[in-house]
């Protein structure tokens, strides 16, 4: 056992002290033990021993002290280390004793000598307390630079040995660190002189401390010396640790009796904040320690002269802490008296002596007493050690008597009863709040679990996980309790017949939904409000919840968490919960709905109202803040204007129309709580019935043969300052468990002994019976009165306790003094005083239908099912199972089919009938919480019945909820209204097991009969029974056999044991009937070996004589045929040889011959391969060559083939550039025929108008001579120099082809060019000067002239006098008939017909032209065609008035409207060298003439006889400087010629051919009228401009007469 205690001290070497130590006298009192004086039997030396009890519980403080003096024992004022000993007590190793021995220090403690010399009016001087304060600084030094803190230095742990040495002892509490600045966070030491870090670390997780808590210590220890006790001395220890964190730092009583030094070395020591506290090595340099004299020896004398002054006295030990626990002296086993396990085997039964002995027994750490088969608990308020696997192991399957009375016992008495009998058990746990019935039905479960031992360690698991669940939601801290149950909990563990757990069954009753929406003073909501509002914003990274940790919500009494420590533990405790879900199987979306319901009703509680100002509506209410109302709707998934409406509204149906009315501030306050109570309640209910689905018995089968223990865990009897309504259902509950209790105890117990004819001892107790008819009767019971004014709507807490008053007689209610709503009722615990305030509103529980159907449409599923499923009778959830005759409807009513007797109060327990339905059915008023109330209890009671009860009674020690502190009085009350005296006395004296003769005998018959004898069940063979079993104090009655309590024990363990004798021989007869037959096998099958070997041997023995006989045989015939060989080779030797020698020579014959063809095949097939290899290789070397040939002549073709295409397009390039230098020759010689045709013309012309105007003299006709034979020099100057470029070019292409490539033929150009010989041409003569005008001109003249000089005819010297002939007479403008006026004229001109004739073929031909595209013909001859315009003119010039008609003709053509203006010379741009397109014609303002757009608007040429197509780009190049000279050329001939500028001019001031001019300019025209030069884009363009019109026909007789 003390293997597990430590692996510091080896318990099992440890001597024994008796043969080392003698004990002398007790010199004073520890924290841990007792110190007493001893003298090593050795050495003779007086030692100290400290005498250690109950090792176990105090091993890590023995730890520490015993290896801190045995490394550091005897140095710097620490006591010498004498040895470690441990002292054996029998068999039970909890009574051993450990004696640590060390060195006595018989001085005492130096606050024993402070306290005397205060007694006596004195205190210590200031040299003196500097020499303790350094000598013990000096010790604490020493353990600081080992890494060791103190923990506990006060004056009574500073000790004087005999010499007045100091010494520093108690080192229960130090500790060991890993470094000198290594901090610690356990809160442990003496309360007084605890530093405020180390008592912070109790409540702050966070918080932690370091060696300088010392010297807090230290500094109290100094305020001690200075005035005899610590500060805070006359407070509880308890409120010490809560006074010093909040105090100033303390000081000495009186500062004006001590220096300042000694006053500035407190205030150093005592500095609040440990960061700024120097440390011990500081401290030991405060001018109050160094003006301490080095020199010890005064202050040993003064010290021994005041130890001998000093009386001894041994003192109680102060009370310590750890983990925020006190603890005082424990108690000396030696001096307890000795306890009973069970109080009904006391003699004396008085109240004192039940008193007495549970006081010891609790003092003694055992909690647990029997009463007969009842457990009594008191509640330690501090955790245990007998909760362990260990223990846990030892009372599995065991006798009662084998083991103390513990929690695991009544389990499993439980547990064997069931399998013992096969009859559901019941385990119930009753006492008053606090008294530690959650943890006792805590370990119940666990127990109960280990016993059935789960198939599957998951099962195990989840029914384990259920209460820590149940209690976050179902329990709350109350003023006597800081987990205090606040509903009732009943768990059913399903077995099968075989003993395994397969499943749990849970049933809640009686939620104090209250709580949700108010709390008293001093109390709080339930666990998982605070859980989830410190732990799910951790997790809420989106603020889905929106818990904001500032926020305070009015649900919760405005809690903040303001200490760190609750919001730590609150947080570790939420994922403790959200554990549980995942582990009894919960689903991630329902735990999410879970918070999302719990945060809503936090949220709504915050929402307020206030009035709202409506007209005609003075009571209506509004929300004052209704950015609450989107978070509840969003959490809740509802509308928040209906939500809105909801909460500030109601409606009523009268007369089948809804009429709406609005809330007041306190009606929607109600309608408020009221929702959130229904949350919270139907959660609950849910959250119950989730667990039951999840862990109900997965084995298929039939239910009947399942059994079950029942554990019932309810609150307790509450009696608070001020009780409610919540009070009173909770103690009717409890009165309802205390008369089940005492009528299964007592009254059920007499009235079997009175109808057996048993004669019992009348045994008294209190019958509650009358307090429940007072509560639960009809038709005045309480509860009755109070639903019958619950049902008035103007009804209140004054006419209820009116009610109450008048109509409640019974004595144990009785009313108070003076008008207050308060009435008070005598429990079976006392008496109760019951406020009525708000007994009516918690009462109705009323819900608004608004409400309700608005959460019934929720779109939360959680939410939508809680509110869509139906309620039963006791006003939970249905689980699903139930019958549809539910409490809520959404239509319908019916009343209810089973309602309780008006007669009776009490369910009918012994009967165990349960109600016919769970489930009630809505009335058209809502039921109550007093009506689910009544049913909950018929459950609760029907499920009780059903199972064996067994009773735990729980009792609380005192009202402070402090460890190890036992109240007498306290205890004895709650003995009293318990009944726990009567159940002694009734256990004692009755017979508390009553079995019926047939079960008696059919279960023990084995025990008093043998085989033989014939079982008869009568109460003769009974008696017998009893009598062969021994047992005594029994009694058989009629029916029924009465044993006592210890007999059932005693019934079964001998039935065990006989069962066990039974099997023992079965067993034994078993194994001799085995024995016999495996006898009877083994000789058989030895029989039939020995059959099996003889045959098998025989078999071998044959086998073997046959092999030899036939190896024999043939061995002979092997030596005769050996020697029979032998005889006929020796016979026939001679021949033999002959015919070997004759053999061998024929072989070797034929071995050569095959040799030799071998040979030849050999190189025939040699040659043949070599052949193959050479022809393979030649051929592959044949192919590789071909295919590089084959490249190559590839390659080669491809050049030549480029060689030749190079040689032909270049060819046919020069071809063309051939045919287009032929075509250029041809139209320079077309030009220079049209140039001499138009000289011609206006030499004709010229000849006219001098004949008809008398005054040009004779200089003028030289002067026009001469400028015609100057252009005619030109002419031939230009053609001449434009054949010698053009042979130079030929004779530059020819020279390129030889050098480049072979000599090969050039072709000859397709036209030849004709140049006429022409003389010299020289520079123009400068212009004459203007002729004079002649005096004497006619009207008539004067009129053609100024017509003539309107139209601005470009003739040199004849404009001076035009312009003076102007100035006489202004030209009269033509009129409309110009165009009519102009075919006139010109028929005047013409002698005949057949000229106006001609040119309308001409513009006929010219049409067809266009529409047959005959522009672009290829055979067309160039050489005719001026034939016609020859023609024409020679017939115009042999008319007699030709001068005067072509005036006529040319002032009156309707083209010409506008006067003739002198065209400048073109400055045209050849974009192409193949466009006939010149780009601009410089024009008169009032000119529309156009310039073409883009060069490409012509893309072919067609010239007579060839067909040359403009792409080359090079070609252009080259063909660009000769067309820009014909350009130039041709420009000047047309800026020179006055017949072109009159086309020129007749054609842009034609209205009719303006639309020609958008798409052409002069030079296209020109081209169309003397070349034909029409391309395929031209010949549209010509079509769409309507070329063809009468003004192409004026332009040609225009012509024609010029």
């Amino acid at each position: 056992m003390y293997s597990q205690y430590s692996s510091v001290i080896k318990f099992l070497e440890l001597p024994s002290p008796d043969d080392y130590l003698e004990i002398q006298e007790k010199i004073g009192n520890g924290t841990y033990g007792d110190v007493y004086s001893a003298i090593d039997k050795e050495t003779g030396e007086k030692v100290a021993v400290k005498i250690l009890e109950c090792i176990h519980e105090i091993i890590e403080e023995v730890e520490e002290e015993y290896l801190i003096l045995r490394d550091f024992g005897g140095c710097c004022n620490i006591p010498k280390f004498c040895g470690l000993y441990l002292k054996r007590h029998g068999t039970n190793p909890e009574e051993d004793q450990l004696w640590m021995a060390m060195e006595l220090c018989s001085g005492g403690a130096i606050s024993d000598i402070v306290k005397h010399l205060l007694r006596h009016g004195h205190h210590l001087s200031e040299d003196l307390i500097g020499h303790i304060l350094k000598q013990t600084m000096i010790a604490i030094n020493y353990l600081h630079d080992n890494h060791i803190i103190h923990r506990d230095i006060k004056g009574y742990n500073i000790l004087l040995t005999e010499d007045a040495d100091i010494k520093l002892v108690d080192f229960g509490v130090s500790g060991h660190l890993s470094s000198p600045l290594a901090k610690r966070k356990t809160s442990v030491g003496t309360p007084f002189w605890m530093a405020p870090e180390v008592i912070a670390c109790e409540q702050q997780l966070d918080s932690s401390y370091d060696i300088r808590c010392d010297v807090w210590s230290l500094g109290i220890t100094a305020i001690e010396l200075a005035d005899g006790d610590p500060p805070h001395s006359e407070l509880h220890p308890m409120r010490v640790l809560f006074k010093i964190p909040r105090s100033p730092p303390p000081t000495v009583q009186q500062p004006e009796l001590w220096s300042d030094d000694f006053l500035d070395f407190i205030s150093c020591c005592v500095i609040k904040d440990f960061t700024n506290r120097p440390f011990i090595r500081d401290l030991l340099q405060h001018p109050f320690i160094r003006q301490v004299p080095r020199d010890t020896a005064g202050a040993k004398a003064e010290l021994k002269s005041l130890i001998s002054e000093t009386e001894r006295t041994i003192h109680e030990p102060e009370i310590t802490t750890k983990h925020g626990r006190l603890k005082s002296k424990p108690i000396s086993r030696k001096s307890t008296m000795k306890t009973v396990d069970d109080l009904a085997t006391l003699e004396n039964l008085e109240e004192d002596v039940i008193v007495d002995h549970l006081f010891h027994r609790y003092t003694q750490g055992q909690i647990y007493t029997y009463i007969g088969d009842i457990l009594l608990a008191v509640n330690p308020f501090k955790p245990l050690t007998v909760y362990s696997d260990q223990y846990a192991q030892t009372y599995m399957n065991a006798a009662k008597k084998d083991n103390p009375p513990h929690i695991y016992g009544v389990a499993d008495q439980s547990y064997q009863a069931m399998m013992h009998n096969k009859h559901n058990q019941c385990i119930v746990i009753s006492g008053e709040s606090g008294s530690g019935k959650t943890e006792s039905a805590n370990f119940m479960v666990q127990q109960l679990t280990l016993l059935g031992k789960a198939p599957n360690r998951t099962l195990e698991e989840k029914i384990l996980q259920v209460n820590p669940l149940l209690e976050a939601f179902g329990n709350a801290q109350t003023v006597i309790n800081d987990n205090s149950s606040r509903f009732g909990k009943y768990l059913e563990m399903v077995f099968t017949p075989t003993g395994k757990v397969i499943g749990a069954k849970l049933s809640e009753y009686l939620l104090e939904k209250s709580r949700v929406i108010h709390q008293s003073g001093g109390e709080k909501n339930f666990h998982i409000l605070y859980y989830i509002h410190d732990g799910l914003p951790v997790l809420d990274k989106q603020h889905k919840y929106h818990l904001d940790p500032n926020t305070q919500f009015r649900y919760l009494n405005g809690y903040t968490p303001s200490d760190v420590a609750t919001v730590s533990i609150n947080r570790v405790r939420f994922k403790t919960i959200e554990h549980c879900f995942e582990i009894i199987g919960f689903k991630s979306q329902e735990v999410t709905s879970i918070h999302c319901v719990l945060a809503s009703i936090l949220h709504i509680g915050n929402i307020q109202f206030c009035v709202a100002e409506k007209e005609f509506q003075n009571q209506s209410s509004n929300v004052a803040n209704p950015q609450l109302l989107d978070i509840v709707s969003e959490l809740l998934g509802i509308d928040p204007n209906e939500l809105l409406e909801a909460l500030t509204t109601s409606g009523m149906v009268a007369r089948g129309e809804v009429i709406v009315r609005h809330n007041s501030v306190a009606e929607a306050v109600n309608v408020r709580d009221a929702m959130a109570k229904a949350l919270y309640g139907r959660l609950f209910s849910w959250l119950v019935n989730r667990i039951n689905t999840l862990l109900k018995p997965a084995q298929a089968g039939d239910k009947n043969h399942h059994l079950s223990v029942g554990l019932l865990d309810i609150f307790g009897f509450e009696n608070f300052p001020s009780n409610s309504f919540e009070q009173l259902c909770i103690n009717i509950a409890n009165e309802q468990i205390q008369y089940y209790f005492n009528q299964h105890i007592f009254a059920w117990e007499m009235q079997e002994y009175k109808n057996e004819g048993i004669d019992g001892s009348q045994i008294n107790f209190v019958d509650n019976r009358p307090v429940l008819d007072m509560f639960l009767a009809k038709p005045l019971g309480l509860l009755a009165l109070l639903d019958e004014e619950s049902n008035f709507p103007k009804a209140t807490d004054q006419t209820l306790v009116e009610k109450f008053h008048q109509n409640i007689k019974a004595s144990h209610y009785s009313k108070p003094k003076g008008d207050n709503p308060m009435f008070a009722v005598e429990h079976y615990a006392g008496r109760v005083e019951y406020d009525v305030h708000g007994f009516l509103q918690k009462n109705r529980d009323w819900l608004a239908p608004e409400t309700l159907n608005l959460l019934r449409q929720s779109e939360l599923s959680l939410v939508r099912t809680i509110f869509q499923s139906s309620l039963t009778k006791t006003g939970h959830l249905s689980s699903g199972n139930s019958t549809p005759n539910t409490l809520e409807r959404p239509k319908g009513s019916s009343t209810f089919t089973d309602s309780l007797s008006s007669n009776s109060s009490i369910l009918s327990i012994k009967s165990g009938s349960r109600p016919s339905s769970v489930n009630a059915s809505k009335n058209k008023i809502q039921q109550t919480v007093s009506t689910y109330f009544r049913y909950s209890l018929m459950d609760l009671l029907s499920k009780m019945v059903a199972g064996t009860p067994h009773f735990v009674r729980c009792i609380r020690p005192n009202t402070c909820k402090q460890p190890g502190y036992f109240d007498p009085e306290k205890v004895r009350i709650q003995l009293q209204y318990t009944g726990v005296l009567e159940t002694t006395k009734i256990r004692r004296q009755g017979f508390s097991n009553r079995i019926p003769f047939a079960d008696f005998m059919a279960r023990y018959y084995v025990l008093g009969f043998n085989w033989k004898e014939r079982k008869v069940v009568n109460r003769e063979n009974c008696k017998l029974l009893l009598q062969r079993c021994g047992l005594k104090n029994w009694a058989v009655g009629k029916t029924k056999v009465f044993l006592k309590y210890y007999h059932m024990e005693q019934l079964a363990r001998r039935y065990e044991e006989h069962i066990r004798h039974i099997v023992k021989a079965q067993a034994q007869v078993r194994m001799y009937l085995a024995r016999e037959k495996y006898l009877r096998t083994r000789w058989d099958r030895q029989r039939s070996a020995l059959l099996i070997q003889k045959v098998f041997r025989g078999w071998l023995i044959r086998k073997r004589f046959h092999r030899e006989r036939a190896q024999k045989r043939r061995a002979a015939i092997v030596i005769q045929t050996a020697w029979r060989g032998h005889h006929v080779r020796k016979k026939q030797r001679p021949e033999i040889e002959r015919r070997r020698k004759a053999a061998v020579r024929i072989q070797s014959f034929v071995r050569t011959y095959l040799q030799k063809r071998n040979y030849v095949k050999y190189r025939a097939l040699t040659h043949s391969s070599a052949i193959k290899i050479q022809t393979a290789f030649r051929g592959f070397f044949a192919r590789k060559l071909v295919k590089h040939m084959s490249v190559d002549r590839k390659e080669r073709l491809t050049r030549s083939a480029i060689v030749i295409q190079k040689y032909f397009r270049r060819w046919r390039e020069m071809s063309r550039y051939q045919q287009m230098l032929s075509y250029k020759s041809q139209k320079e010689i077309q030009l220079i025929y049209f140039g001499q045709q138009v000289e011609m013309h206006s030499n004709d012309m010229f000849r006219v108008l001098q004949r008809n105007n008398m005054a040009v003299t004779a200089t003028m006709l030289q002067e026009q001579q001469q400028q015609r034979l100057q252009q005619q020099q030109m002419r031939e100057e230009l053609q001449r120099q434009q054949q010698q470029r053009q042979l130079q070019q030929q004779q530059i292409h020819y020279q390129q082809l030889q050098q480049h490539h072979r000599p090969q033929q050039v072709p000859a150009f397709s036209a030849t060019v004709s140049v006429q010989p022409r003389a010299p041409v020289s520079p123009p003569p400068p212009p004459p000067p203007p002729m004079p005008l002649p005096e004497q001109v006619g009207e008539e003249r004067v009129e053609q002239v100024g017509r003539m000089r309107t139209h601005k005819v470009p003739w040199g010297g004849c404009l001076q006098y035009y312009d003076k002939l102007t100035e006489q007479r202004r030209v009269i403008q033509t009129s409309s008939d110009d165009a009519r006026r102009s075919k006139r004229h010109l028929k005047e001109v013409t002698p005949n017909d057949s000229s106006g004739a001609y040119y309308d073929s001409i513009v006929q031909q010219i049409q067809t032209r266009s529409e047959k595209k005959i522009f672009a013909s290829k055979n067309r001859d160039s050489g005719s065609w001026d034939q016609p315009l020859e023609e024409a003119r020679r017939r115009a010039l042999s008319s007699e008035d030709i001068p005067n008609k072509l005036t006529t003709s040319l002032t009156t053509c309707s083209s010409l409207t506008s006067p003739l203006t002198p065209i400048t010379p073109l400055a045209s741009c050849l974009t192409s060298p193949l466009s006939p397109c010149i780009s601009t014609i410089p024009s008169s303002p009032g000119s529309s003439l156009t310039p073409l757009s883009s060069p490409s608007d012509y893309n072919i040429l067609h010239v007579p006889g060839t067909d040359i197509m403009a792409d080359s780009e090079t070609e252009q190049e080259k063909l660009e400087p000769e067309l820009s000279e014909l350009d130039e050329m041709f420009r000047k001939i047309l800026a020179t010629t006055a017949a072109t500028k009159l086309i020129a001019q007749s054609v842009s001031n034609c209205h009719c051919c303006s639309s020609f001019f958008q798409f052409c300019n002069l030079s296209v025209v020109i081209s169309v009228i003397y070349f034909g030069c029409f391309g395929a884009d031209f010949e549209d363009r010509v079509n769409k401009s309507f070329f063809v019109c009468v003004c192409l026909h004026n332009i040609m007789s225009n012509v024609l007469v010029l």
